[in-house]
């Protein structure tokens, strides 16, 4: 099903067979549970599910925030994230007619991640029915600051 979704989309020419044959493994890898009826839309960069649309999930117990904690962590691998959520941090839990939409954003080493919103939005019977996906897995950059670079800094403002 996926792997059909995926020939579809990617133009498959003699400079792409190879990132097409990752894509595919890695997706593969990282196919959805059996009891998945939704549809998805993957990120160009990573091959992983940018939105989860029609989730139609198990029906969960707890506040919003548990469960959209409880769905991220039992859909990690999926979504790309850490199974203890530890780069995540709560923002919000928005109501609407539709339900609730809790929010999440990305930290680095404690630095913000730009662009890596995540959104679980949970209907009124408690399952999830949309995920929107923002979170960066493949991060490295070094977050220390030398004392040779406040120097140079520093010197070429005339501090």
């Amino acid at each position: 099903m996926i792997i059909n979704y995926l020939f579809k989309t990617i133009r498959i020419g003699v400079r792409g067979l190879l990132p097409a044959i990752v894509l595919i493994s890695l997706i593969h890898a990282q196919s959805p549970p059996d009891d998945f009826t939704g549809s998805m839309r993957l990120d160009e960069h990573t091959g992983l599910p940018a939105a989860l649309y029609n989730v139609n999930s198990r029906v969960y117990s707890g506040s919003p925030r548990e469960i959209a904690e409880a769905f991220l962590s039992e859909n990690h691998i999926l979504l790309g994230t850490p199974e203890e959520l530890t780069d995540l941090v709560y923002r919000e839990n928005r109501g609407s007619p539709a339900g609730h939409h809790v929010s999440f954003s990305q930290v680095y080493q404690g630095i913000p991640v730009m662009r890596s919103g995540t959104v679980v939005s949970i209907n009124h019977k408690n399952r999830v029915s949309m995920v929107i996906n923002g979170f960066k897995p493949y991060i490295e950059v070094n977050t220390t600051t030398s004392i040779q670079s406040l120097v140079t800094i520093f010197t070429l403002h005339g501090v």
